[in-house]
C-alpha cells in the first residue's frame, strides 16, 4: 500500500499544478459573468516602480519560479528536507529582502497596490506553514499549501500581470440575451 498513497501523492500535486490556472480563470469569469460587472483593464502595477526595483521584483519571480518546480519535484517524492529547504527560501523572499534599501522599501509600499502587497504577504506567509508542513512530513498539508501558493501566483498574475500572463484571463463573455 505505500506505493499507492505516493503515487495518488504524485497524481494529485501534479493535477493540481497543471489544473489550477485553467480552473481559476472558469472561476472567474463565472463570477464576473453572474455579476454582470463591467472589467477595468489592469496596469501592470511594476511599471510604476523604478528601474531597480522592477529587476529586483524581475529577479525575485523568476526564483520563485523556480522554487516552485522544485517543489514540486521534491513534493512528488517525498523529499521533504528539499521541500521544507525551498519553501523557506520562498517564504523569506529569495533576494528582495537582502538588496532593498529604507527607501526602496518605500518605493514599493508606496507605488504598489494594496492588494498585490497583501497576496505578496499571503504567499510567503503560506510558504512559510508548507515549510513546517513538510518539516512533519505531512503530505496533505503540504500539497494543500503548494496548492494555495499556486492558486495565489495564478490569482496575482491574473490581476496585476494580464499583459504577461495572457492565458490567464478569461476571455471576454457574450453579453447575457433571452
Amino acid at each position: 500500500m505505500p506505493g499507492t498513497r505516493r503515487t495518488t501523492l504524485i497524481v494529485c500535486c501534479c493535477a493540481a499544478l497543471l489544473m489550477a490556472p485553467a480552473a481559476y480563470a472558469q472561476h472567474d469569469h463565472d463570477h464576473d459573468h453572474a455579476h454582470d460587472k463591467v472589467a477595468e483593464k489592469p496596469q501592470d502595477p511594476a511599471a510604476a516602480l523604478s528601474p531597480k526595483l522592477r529587476a529586483l521584483l524581475n529577479e525575485e519571480m523568476r526564483l520563485i519560479d523556480g522554487g516552485m518546480g522544485d517543489l514540486a519535484s521534491a513534493i512528488s517524492i517525498g523529499d521533504w528536507s528539499s521541500v521544507a529547504k525551498t519553501a523557506h527560501k520562498i517564504e523569506q523572499s529569495f533576494i528582495i529582502k537582502q538588496k532593498l534599501t529604507e527607501k526602496d522599501a518605500a518605493e514599493l509600499h508606496d507605488k504598489l497596490p494594496a492588494g498585490f502587497l497583501e497576496m505578496d504577504h499571503a504567499f510567503h506567509r503560506t510558504s512559510g506553514k508548507l515549510a513546517h508542513a513538510a518539516t512533519a512530513h505531512d503530505a496533505e498539508l503540504v500539497n494543500f499549501y503548494v496548492h494555495r501558493m499556486l492558486d495565489l501566483c495564478v490569482n496575482c498574475h491574473a490581476k496585476y500581470a494580464p499583459n504577461r500572463f495572457p492565458g490567464l484571463v478569461a476571455p471576454a463573455a457574450e453579453p447575457h440575451r433571452h
